[in-house]
């Protein structure tokens, strides 16, 4: 089976070499001055705040759940008549804000069998507030998603993995039961998701960046 959730993140190299130049300070009689250099060994340190890497795609941190399992409710009235909601999280361990968006929703067209969908949407949390309902399927067929289509929006961590912080998602809707059968059925699908460090500068827009293929 696929994995039901990919991260579309973009990735790059640090620049090296890059200098820095100040005013003249040194006035006679001062002949010496102390300058303090930084050395990181290891590469960037996403977690750790700091000077903005060339790419800024480097700040990203985050964790993301690496399957998702949507299923019928069957204590529904009808029984499968709509979908259980299941909360999934997803976690931010950057110094920088993050926002997360949707950017497609494919179906395995040889397993598929999504006619009796009449609705799926996938919800997004933001402490505790809902920031996006965006449909996936309507009346049996996949919707055309939106540009940048914000799912949540991720404050910078206060100390990497020891105060990071966190929202939720999950996915609702409903169901033509009577279209069902009576043999259980599975459809492959892939939820892709853009990952955006937020700009300090502007902190409600992100970098700019460019997707590439995981």
């Amino acid at each position: 089976m696929k994995k039901l959730l990919s991260a579309v993140l973009t990735v790059g190299l640090l620049a090296t070499g890059v200098v820095a130049y100040a005013a003249p300070s040194i006035t006679e009689p001062e002949n010496e001055r102390d300058i303090e250099v930084e050395i990181h060994l290891g590469g960037f340190d996403p977690t750790t705040d700091g000077e903005t890497p060339s790419n800024p795609d480097m700040w990203i941190s985050v964790e993301l759940p690496t399957s998702i399992l949507i299923f019928s409710d069957g204590t529904a009235t009808p029984a499968h008549s709509e979908f259980t909601a299941v909360d999934h999280t997803i976690r931010n361990f950057s110094a920088r804000g993050v926002r997360v968006e949707v950017v497609d929703f494919g179906i395995d067209t040889i397993t598929g069998n999504i006619a009796p969908i009449t609705l799926l949407t996938i919800n997004g949390a933001d402490n505790g507030a809902e920031t996006l309902s965006q449909e996936l399927i309507t009346g049996g067929a996949v919707t055309t998603i939106p540009e940048n289509a914000e799912l949540m929006t991720l404050p910078a961590s206060r100390d990497g993995a020891a105060y990071y912080e966190s929202g939720t998602f999950n996915f609702t809707g409903t169901i033509n039961e009577t279209m069902l059968g009576v043999t259980a059925t599975q459809t492959d699908a892939e939820l892709t998701l853009r990952l955006r460090p937020m700009n300090t500068e502007t902190p409600s827009v992100p970098y700019e960046t460019t997707p590439v293929a995981p």
